[in-house]
């Protein structure tokens, strides 16, 4: 399932992304197949992940990411496996994602 897209700003959403972030939410819930994209963005800088929920027990999430500076081009893309999800209220963590370590998505 792809449940689409969002953008933020540290840790706010800047581009509606609620509907999305929401699904993604939901996915990993009930540990469903599914993608969400979210860029995040600085003054110059960023990086863009596509989170894909990969199914099994434990649940398996995988972020493929690559970072950017503008005006260059993105780097090429890195993929990680992370450990596990923690769901606290409306705090999602993506737990021990390789590089970029423990991943929390913005509220929606």
């Amino acid at each position: 399932m792809q449940c689409g897209s969002a953008t933020a700003r540290g840790n706010t959403l800047v581009v509606s992304g609620s509907a999305a972030l929401t699904c993604f939410e939901a996915a990993l819930s009930h540990c469903t197949a599914a993608t969400f994209k979210l860029q995040e963005f600085g003054v110059d800088t960023g990086v863009i992940h596509s989170f894909t929920v990969l199914g099994g027990n434990p649940c398996g999430v995988r972020d493929d990411h690559s970072f950017y500076r503008a005006p260059q081009s993105p780097s090429p893309s890195v993929s990680d496996t992370c450990d596990g999800v923690a769901i606290q209220g409306p705090e999602v963590s993506l737990l021990a994602c390789g590089s970029e370590g423990t991943i929390t998505l913005p509220p929606g």
